[in-house]
């Protein structure tokens, strides 16, 4: 798992990631649960905030042959973001 801060807008990341994203709450912020059937084993989710998004990705490796499931792709990374939120300064 990686997290990441960006300067770009929340709207410009809504418009880079159109067609593959969900919006979603976390802690009462707007957020984007990014899932691209596509791209296998491999989940994002972006909050916005003041200074743009904060972004957590997730590749899972697995210890067996084969993909993971895509049900298991995104599993608990909503939960990890309710954690990490509340350290999110708040404002300008």
């Amino acid at each position: 798992m990686n997290v990441l801060s960006g300067n770009i807008t929340f709207a410009d990341e809504e418009e880079k990631k159109r067609g593959h994203a969900a919006p979603i709450d976390i802690n009462g912020r707007r957020a984007l649960l990014i899932f691209d059937s596509t791209v296998t084993d491999y989940c994002e989710l972006s909050i916005e905030t003041s200074y743009g998004v904060l972004g957590f990705t997730r590749s899972i490796f697995s210890d067996r042959p084969g993909a993971t499931p895509e049900s298991g792709w995104c599993a608990g990374l909503e939960d990890t973001a309710r954690v990490f939120e509340p350290f999110i300064p708040k404002g300008d």
